[in-house]
């Protein structure tokens, strides 16, 4: 999605994790976050927030802001949007993106649809609690609903949402995403005796994604999480399903990748039907007294696909029903829907190893480091450098930067004393007349047995590599979105990095290291995206788009890129994968609206001097595209 256009005014992003002390120390407003309790919002549970609230979020639309949340119940009788009031003549009819909200805890921090509400009664015509926007417009199209491909770092964390009682037109989150943003450690419930509500979440406004649904939980509605357009995507982990009426997941059109979700329900898991390609590993799918027709996982009709890895399926009377064909039990590891491809020697898939994405805890927000505004403000030639670094050194686990341009004139080093560094609102760039052009902005040369969190920056830094890592210390990269600068860059010896819904290229991987991935959205002009040599790369979720290299794989590396999605413009003239010496697993859904728009070639192979080509035209139609339910290459 495009990200041409913006370097705007700023205001927050929030870390994660909050605990109680961080209102005492009032460190979220000394960074610029948009407490809603200054704009009268209450939380007794009694007063109704609604009005408040969206003035925070109106307020900080489309200004990197983070509107906090402290704990408390915050009841509401309509709709909060990403949305700007008297805003409506514009291209975007008042909508807008870089807009998040952050809850002080899950648990303790609750938006709470009142009961009985006269608009939330229509599941004809359901209405969220929340709605994400986007700015994003096509021509002289104007975009009433929101819907659109700049909807970028929408994130929503730690709280939860509750559509109350007796609305069963409610969806708790209408979500729409671009490039990276993510649902992150929240609960989305109906309190309803019955469980009644249209969807936990809702994908279905066109353009939508790629983006992340992180450690969440959905409790009732017909639908948990539901997408029903060709032009989406999203990726799941660590989501468990409970007590949906309908279905867990309605894959209708789109593409799903999903690890690590657990499942409690009589209605079956996931229902794959049109253009739809779900992916599924590592899950454990209960059925509580699932009725005799239902089967965990449905696929219907040709277009349809779906892969399975690792799954268990109890209590069904059948795991799959594959177009309907009924697969009893899953007897090995994996289970595609159709028979896979096989390019060059490859015969059987041997599935790579896969690792989740480290926890980083944070702990008290008395030990961090935390640079206010006030401090940035103070800097008279606006080079922070300094600042940073001495903060950095004072042995501080955990960085804590304000909403701001946070500019430096030389590298970054991360000491082993430190555990994470994150934005509140952050764009962290470089001073292009003063910095080295052959340093990266931030090196990793430190080792230490904790991992390194890197989380929710906007980075800017020109043609100079953004991080350098060449310590064997594990990387976590997350929820990070690139505006221009070379991603990573690692050396042999370094330590695997963890890719958790991250918008950026390229990335270059020495021999012998591994990249771990989750919601990889390899977007920008750095082509091949990824350059593997004798590298492992395991990828759930990954998205590229306009027709460059997206993996080039080389002198014995790996790659198991699955759940992969490809949107392309027309004029492509390079293949999508190149494989020399190497070998690869990948399942893809391709998109076009170009006459002949698509990936001429989609894998072009070299292996011991002979060269092998998997045209496209070889694989299924999937629209203008092209889709792969399993292709091998060795």
């Amino acid at each position: 999605m495009r990200l041409f256009w913006l370097m705007i005014v700023l205001a927050p992003l929030a870390p994660l994790g909050f605990a109680e002390e961080a209102d005492k120390l009032h460190w979220t407003r000394r960074v610029g976050m948009l407490n809603v309790k200054d704009f009268g919002a209450v939380g007794d549970g009694v007063t109704d927030d609604t009005t408040a609230i969206q003035r925070a979020l109106s307020e900080g639309l489309d200004k990197h802001a983070v509107v906090y949340l402290p704990d408390g119940v915050y009841r509401v009788s309509s709709t909060l949007r990403w949305w700007r009031e008297g805003h409506g003549e514009g291209h975007t009819n008042g909508w807008g993106a870089f807009l998040q909200l952050q809850g002080q805890s899950r648990a303790g921090t609750v938006i709470r649809l009142a009961d009985r509400v006269p608009a939330f009664q229509n599941p004809e015509d359901p209405q969220p609690v929340i709605a994400t926007g986007s700015r994003g417009y096509h021509g002289a199209k104007k975009y009433a609903r929101g819907e659109g491909n700049e909807a970028f770092e929408n994130n929503i964390r730690d709280l939860t949402v509750d559509t109350g009682v007796g609305n069963p037109g409610a969806i708790g989150i209408d979500y729409q995403v671009s490039n990276s943003g993510a649902i992150r450690g929240v609960t989305i419930r109906s309190s309803d005796p019955d469980g009644i509500g249209v969807a936990g979440v809702s994908l279905n406004r066109r353009d939508n994604g790629p983006g992340s649904i992180v450690d969440t939980t959905i409790e009732g509605f017909d639908v948990g999480v539901r997408m029903r357009q060709d032009i989406a995507t999203i990726t799941l982990s660590g989501v468990t399903l409970i007590g949906q009426r309908q279905v867990g997941l309605e894959v209708r059109n789109g593409v799903m990748a999903a690890d690590d979700v657990t499942s409690r329900n009589a209605a079956p898991v996931a229902i794959v039907s049109g253009k739809g390609s779900l992916t599924l590993y590592d899950s454990r799918l209960e059925g509580i007294e699932a009725p005799k027709g239902n089967a965990a996982i449905q696929v219907v009709g040709d277009s349809a696909m779906a892969l399975l890895v690792g799954v268990k399926v109890l209590g069904y009377p059948a795991a799959i029903d594959n177009r309907g064909k009924r697969v009893t039990s899953l007897a090995s590891e994996s289970w595609v829907s159709d028979e896979p491809y096989r390019v060059g020697d490859a015969s059987t898939w041997a599935l790579l190893d896969r690792r989740p994405t480290p926890s980083v805890e944070l702990g008290d927000p008395s030990s961090w480091g935390v640079i206010s505004l006030k401090d940035l403000n103070a800097l008279g030639d606006g080079d922070a450098s300094d600042l940073v670094e001495s903060v950095v050194a004072s042995g501080v686990r955990v960085l804590v930067l304000p909403r701001a341009k946070v500019v430096l004139t030389r590298p970054l080093d991360a000491p082993a004393t430190l555990e994470a560094i994150v934005g509140t609102g952050t764009v962290l760039q470089s001073d292009r007349r003063k910095f080295p052009a052959d340093q990266p902005l931030l090196r990793v040369v430190d080792d230490s047995n904790k991992p390194l969190l890197i989380d929710r920056l906007t980075f800017s830094a020109g043609e100079q590599w953004i991080l350098d890592h060449s310590s064997s210390r594990k990387v976590v990269l997350r929820d990070l979105l690139t505006f221009s600068g070379y991603m990573y860059r690692n050396h042999p010896g370094a330590g695997d990095v963890f890719v958790d819904d991250v918008a950026g290229v390229p990335y270059h991987l020495a021999q012998g290291t591994q990249l771990f991935a989750r919601q990889f959205n390899l977007e920008g002009k750095h082509a091949p995206h990824v350059v593997a040599s004798g590298a492992t790369v395991w990828a759930l979720g990954l998205k590229s788009e306009g027709g460059k290299t997206i993996l080039e794989l080389r002198d014995g590396a790996r790659a198991e890129a699955v759940g992969v999605f490809v949107y392309t413009f027309g004029n492509v003239k390079h293949p999508a994968f190149v494989v020399k010496d190497a070998s690869a697993a990948i399942s893809l859904a391709g998109a076009t609206f170009v006459a002949e728009g698509f990936y001429p070639t989609l894998i072009e192979a070299e292996h011991d001097g002979a060269n092998y080509r998997f045209e496209s035209f070889r694989a299924y139609k999937r629209g203008g595209g092209r889709s792969v339910p399993l292709l091998l290459v060795e």
